[in-house]
């Protein structure tokens, strides 16, 4: 079986890195094969005389019908660490190199862009390429298309690349964002885009390509549709006059080289960029700007009044938890999860946008506890008698079983998934509290807006069973309480360092908060002022 992750060509005297990273469904193998031709895109690069001399990487991360729950984020993850890898026989890693390019299909130029947004630290002093080649940024109406079979096989990556998905609109303005904020000439790109279908034929039209030109062209100028192409053999070429090709020479020559400089060839190994240097350690994953909580980041978290309410009304009952993005909801809910000490089972309901939503919600809900349950054999029809069961059977023999729901769509409407959530939750509380006969079932809901009570069956009763609670915007003091707990853990940063509106700014929103000390360690040189304006970008205020 083909690995990823490993160099194709290892120059050492060079500092420059050509990346690929392959698509879903794909390896660093056939993503880039043409059998036709007997080619290989990254020999060709090697033999292409017009490409000076580089190392060449062949990135890439687990992804396959089966590969379940593995979203966007792990896949970045995965490609992230291998960058960070030695390789076996003591070759340095890729990421010492001070010039990046990337080269990716499809999936793997929103891996890509997730992970050079989300650990951006560890690219400050980078010039960095990117060549999206046909990649969904914004989604694929094919992925709309197969969604029941990326529900069947629980393809959490086939459900993200939907077309507008949260996770992919979220990602867009974020690495606006961060495009927005690099320094001059660090960072650029080209986008490349299909040009036909799968299936093309001149008298019968109809197959459109899986990537449109609106999702393929989003942060580049000059995008470049490649002619008699479709999604799979615009990164096959066979030959060196190929247009996919051909545009990777043009970007190198025209682009890219001429803004950095031609690869420098040394008789010396690169020294490798040292990671124990204090800016590397400040990755959303840890530290004091942390992203996303995990037990390792405690230390730098602020226990405010809301920790201990929701704590509480845990100890008594499910909840509802709601309020505006950027207000440490998932941290929240996660903390108290993670210390619970019992099995949580956590499920992402933002794909569940069909007409039909109790039957998508209790579809996702009975594939997600089945993947979680190792001894579990064939997967069971998706009917609410099935999804009561599995829960009853998660609860037997004095165990807890905590769900967690995250991302629940926000239709707007009176008959939106909102209700259809509330009513179904609330049919599922009554069911299991009358026949478990236990409080050891939790249900933990997290959304940007409360739902409409007036919708339940029996308010009374549901409100014995779940309370609603709502993650208001933070105080002045609560903010301030958060900044004085980073720069405490900072070298880089102190109080004083900081603008006298950068509270006012924030809109009682700690993500901002992080966002801004990010940019300002990123880029030192950028004022007070135009960093706010940076970090305000992609906030809805």
């Amino acid at each position: 079986m083909w690995k990823n992750n490993n160099w194709h060509t290892y120059d050492e005297a060079s500092d420059t890195a050509i990346i690929f990273v392959h698509g879903f469904f794909s390896n660093s193998h056939s993503c880039w094969t043409n059998k036709k031709a007997k080619t290989f895109w990254p020999d060709l690069v090697v033999e292409d005389l017009r490409i000076p001399r580089v190392s060449i990487y062949l990135g890439g991360y687990y992804t396959n019908v089966d590969s379940g729950l593995l979203g966007v984020r792990e896949c970045s993850d995965q490609l992230f660490d291998a960058l960070r890898r030695r390789s076996q026989i003591g070759d340095a890693s890729p990421i010492t190199f001070p010039k990046l390019i990337f080269v990716c299909h499809s999936l793997g130029g929103i891996v890509v862009r997730y992970m050079l947004e989300s650990y951006r630290e560890h690219f400050t002093s980078h010039k960095i390429g990117v060549a999206l080649m046909a990649s969904p940024s914004i989604g694929s109406d094919y992925a709309d298309t197969f969604a029941k079979i990326a529900s069947f096989y629980k393809n959490r990556v086939g459900k993200q690349l939907r077309m507008n998905s949260e996770l992919l609109a979220d990602l867009d303005g974020r690495f606006k964002v961060f495009v927005e904020s690099r320094e001059h000439g660090t960072f650029m790109g080209v986008e490349a885009v299909e040009h036909v279908g799968f299936l093309h034929l001149r008298w019968l039209p109809g197959f459109k390509p899986i990537v449109l030109e609106q999702s393929a062209s989003r942060y580049f100028s000059g995008r470049r549709i490649v002619p008699d192409t479709n999604h799979s053999t615009i990164v096959k070429p066979g030959d060196l006059d190929h247009g996919g090709h051909s545009i990777l020479v043009d970007f190198l020559n025209n682009k890219f080289f001429p803004a950095v400089g031609e690869p420098v060839i040394t008789e010396k190994k690169i020294p490798p960029i040292k990671s124990e240097n204090h800016s590397f350690k400040l990755t959303v994953g840890q530290g004091p700007l942390f992203d996303i909580y995990d037990e390792t980041c405690e230390p730098y978290y602020l226990e405010r009044k809301i920790d201990k309410q929701i704590a509480v009304e845990f100890s008594l009952n499910s909840f509802w938890l709601y309020g505006a993005s950027g207000t440490g909801k998932t941290s929240i809910v996660k903390r108290l999860l993670g210390g619970a000490g019992a099995k949580a089972v956590e499920m992402c309901f933002s794909q569940c946008t069909n007409s039909d939503y109790r039957q998508a919600f209790i579809a996702e809900m009975i594939e997600t506890l089945h993947l979680s349950d190792k001894d579990a054999e064939s997967m069971p029809d998706r009917t609410f008698n099935n999804l009561k069961r599995i829960i009853l059977d998660g609860v037997g023999a004095n165990k807890f079983l905590f769900i967690y729901i995250d991302e629940v769509p926000s239709t707007g409407d009176q008959d939106g998934a909102e209700k259809h959530l509330l009513l179904l939750i609330e049919e599922l509380l009554t069911a299991v509290k009358q026949l478990a006969k236990t409080n050891a079932f939790r249900l933990v809901v997290s959304s940007l807006k409360k739902p409409n009570l007036d919708s339940s069956q029996n308010l009374s009763k549901l409100s014995g069973y779940m309370r609603f609670i709502e993650c208001e915007r933070w105080a002045e003091d609560e903010l301030a309480a958060l900044i004085d707990l980073i720069t405490d853990n900072l070298d880089m940063v102190g109080s004083d360092d900081l603008p006298d509106n950068l509270i006012s700014s924030s809109h009682g929103s700690p993500r901002f908060i992080k966002t801004f000390l990010k940019s300002k360690i990123s880029y030192p040189d950028k004022s007070d002022a135009e960093l706010i304006s940076i970090s305000s970008q992609g906030f809805q205020f």
